[in-house]
């Protein structure tokens, strides 16, 4: 997640791929902590997009490929948890891949 103060608070959400959801569920430390379903996961960042715009914050969506988490986890010495998934977003922004999320 990446934070701008004053002009806007932008936050980087990762958008994953429908197909690749049963990888991020084998392969995360904190699968617990996962929806089960990529349609569960869907419906939570609906009804998260919802609160956060209410709340005027700006929430750009980064296309997350698993595979290349992984291998930035292997890389960077990272474990593939929450942690590690919000540092490789905020680098993913840095690089200038967020785009505004359509509903």
């Amino acid at each position: 997640m990446m934070k701008k103060k004053d002009d806007g608070t932008v936050f980087g959400i990762g958008i994953y791929r429908k197909e690749q959801w049963p990888l991020l569920l084998e392969t995360s430390e904190d699968r617990a902590g996962l929806e089960d379903t990529y349609e569960e996961w869907k419906q939570n960042l609906k009804k998260s997009l919802k609160n956060m715009r209410k709340l005027r914050m700006s929430p750009l969506g980064v296309d997350l490929d698993v595979n290349a988490f992984l291998s930035w986890c292997k890389t960077n010495n990272r474990q593939t948890n929450g942690a590690s998934r919000a540092e490789f977003i905020t680098e993913l922004l840095r690089q200038g891949r967020g785009r505004k999320i359509e509903e």
